[in-house]
């Protein structure tokens, strides 16, 4: 099955081999809706022994309200050291575009 969510034209997932010795390095990014998700997300995957999750979720940023998020997401990103990054922002179609 191609792709990740079914949506046409993705690439697979490949992921790098994982364990308990070497957990896979997910991190949940995104708003307050994010974060209010990242704990059960944390202690599903953590479950496993396999993966270790990361909190990169702000309160209130959102991709259309903070001008600031090109250069701020990579340096987020980059410095949890993801493998895998779960991202969502809920609000922001209601704000409007960034000024």
């Amino acid at each position: 099955m191609p792709g990740s969510g079914g949506v046409v034209g993705t690439l697979p997932l490949h992921l790098p081999a994982f364990g308990p010795a070497h957990p896979l390095r997910v991190t949940v990014l995104g708003d307050s809706v994010a974060h209010g998700a990242e704990p059960a997300i944390a202690a599903a995957l953590g479950a496993t022994g396999e993966v270790r999750v990361g909190d990169a979720t702000i309160d209130g940023f959102g991709l259309t309200t903070d001008a600031i998020w090109r250069t701020s997401l990579p340096a987020i990103v980059s410095g949890q050291r993801a493998q895998v990054v779960l991202a969502t922002w809920s609000w922001d179609d209601e704000c409007g575009p960034a000024s």
